[in-house]
């Protein structure tokens, strides 16, 4: 599942006037109207079944929407080896979100490449890196103690803010989002399966 950058709606919409190219399992490229700028952007954003945490990163995305803060590119997944599992043998849910060098909100004086924030399962909270040129992590993500694991979409929105210009990030940790103890429920009964493949 991925929402549209430019109307804020599930891919595909009225934005997309044909279907996204995919480029890989899952992953499909979707072309953006231009930026301000004049530059047209084209973003990797992968379409999958619904996942647990997707209500909960789509919240995120809204509100990162309607605070001008949209990210360029994002996506949601259940593939990935679950790092905190010292056998390797299961996998994680996962979220990336991620600024790049056009972003009008970014500091490149502070991260010439953009930033990405990572929300990932079991880990608590959210974390952040910021991103090298060609789009990979500079360092190992940092873990964001003001973003428990469902934050409030808007803490996430103040704290993306501060990241973006290169600014220390808020400590206090704000409320959860509504709609945490069903999402934590979907993930529990996720991760139930997950550990007895």
């Amino acid at each position: 599942m991925a929402l549209c950058p430019n109307c804020a709606r599930i891919i595909p919409c009225h934005c997309h006037l044909s279907p996204p190219v995919q480029v890989r399992p899952g992953v499909y490229l979707t072309h953006h109207t231009p930026t301000p700028t004049g530059h047209t952007t084209t973003t990797e954003t992968r379409m999958t079944r619904t996942l647990p945490h997707d209500p909960y990163i789509t919240a995120v995305v809204r509100a990162l929407l309607a605070a001008g803060l949209e990210p360029d590119g994002w996506w949601t997944s259940d593939t990935e080896t679950n790092r905190y599992d010292g056998d390797g043998l299961t996998t994680q849910l996962d979220a990336v979100l991620n600024w790049g060098p056009d972003h009008p909100a970014l500091d490149t004086s502070v991260h010439e490449d953009g930033i990405a924030l990572v929300w990932e399962h079991p880990a608590g909270q959210w974390q952040w890196a910021p991103r090298k040129q060609h789009g990979e992590l500079e360092r190992e993500p940092e873990f964001l103690v003001s973003l428990p694991r469902w934050a409030d979409p808007a803490v996430v929105v103040i704290v993306v803010r501060e990241l973006l210009a290169g600014c220390p990030v808020p400590t206090s940790v704000g409320p959860l989002w509504l709609g945490h103890e069903e999402a934590q429920a979907a993930v529990d009964a996720w991760a139930a399966v997950e550990s007895t493949e």
